[in-house]
């Protein structure tokens, strides 16, 4: 899903119109590709009667697609999201996150990963949850966006009290309500805590993870936004709004996340709760497909 967000944000920005496509790749070829491969051969049982002005692809199930529609119809504008590993040469774009080590005359580069949140999105789901939201009485509100264990972070319920301690604390100090929601990722035993520990407090709403999330609608009514380290997607959407972002520490690192975090440090965008001043502050916010779409539009014209 993550990917497939990446590539409609792009998508929304770059043209008025557009399809999803969801490829299976055909008998022996699901297992070889894209290493191994035919670019004049179709990998899929799709038939291929048009071929598109731009074609947006990402995933290894993707790629060697890609590059056989590239081969049939060399006008077609080849973009991929995210490293394709192969063939780097045949695509016209390839958009990876500064943290990726890729780099050639075809790369855009971002900062983080692009999504599809767009102001008038978040204005719209802020509007849908306004009710729930009326029954919060103070004046600022902190959204607490909390994921979990991944191959390279994780998170245990002594970590998950302490991170509960670190969020009464801010939202005492910032006099602000607070609104939470957890990941499927998020451990059982943590969002229990979670609930038991922080759902007991005033002006404090968390999503039960039943029905519809109100992720983005936090989006809106945020003043302050907290978020686990764990996930790029996240952290970047966070940073699309422009308000004060504090990292929460999950356990764990990799050298791919550690260089994105230490990148958004540098430049001021975010801060680490628990570690630094809790403030107002401003950056110029993150605004990644926006940015891909207007560089390919210009050079395309």
């Amino acid at each position: 899903i993550g990917t497939e967000n990446q590539c409609i944000g792009l998508a929304d920005n770059l043209v008025k119109s557009y399809k999803i496509k969801r490829i299976k790749l055909a008998g022996i070829w699901d297992a070889i590709n894209p290493y191994v491969r035919i670019d004049s051969i179709n990998p899929t049982k799709e038939k291929f009667t048009e071929y598109p002005n731009i074609l947006i692809v990402s995933g290894r199930k993707a790629v060697s697609v890609g590059l056989h529609i590239k081969h049939k119809s060399p006008k077609t504008v080849l973009i991929c999201v995210q490293d394709p590993r192969v063939s780097r040469k045949k695509f016209d774009y390839i958009v990876v996150p500064e943290h990726d080590s890729y780099r050639g005359s075809n790369a855009i580069v971002t900062t983080g990963a692009m999504h599809k949140l767009t102001d008038k999105k978040i204005k719209e789901e802020g509007k849908s949850w306004s009710k729930t939201f009326a029954k919060l009485k103070k004046k600022k509100t902190i959204a607490i966006l909390i994921g979990g264990n991944s191959c390279n972070h994780n998170i245990d319920l002594d970590l998950t009290k302490k991170i509960c301690k670190d969020i009464k604390k801010a939202a005492k100090e910032l006099k602000a309500n607070v609104v939470l929601t957890a990941s499927r990722r998020t451990p059982e035993d943590c969002f229990k805590y979670i609930q038991k520990n922080l759902g007991k407090e005033k002006n404090t709403y968390i999503w039960d993870n039943k029905g519809d999330n109100p992720y983005f609608a936090f989006m809106d009514v945020a003043d302050y936004i907290f978020v686990s380290n764990d996930s790029i997607s996240m952290l970047t959407e966070a940073t699309f709004t422009g308000k004060p972002v504090y990292l929460i520490e999950l356990d764990g690192s990799s050298k791919k996340f550690d260089k994105f975090h230490d990148g958004l440090k540098e430049k001021g965008i975010i801060r680490v709760l628990g570690k630094d001043k809790l403030e107002d502050y401003k950056y110029k916010r993150i605004e990644n497909a926006k940015d891909v779409a207007k560089q390919i539009k210009g050079e395309l014209r």
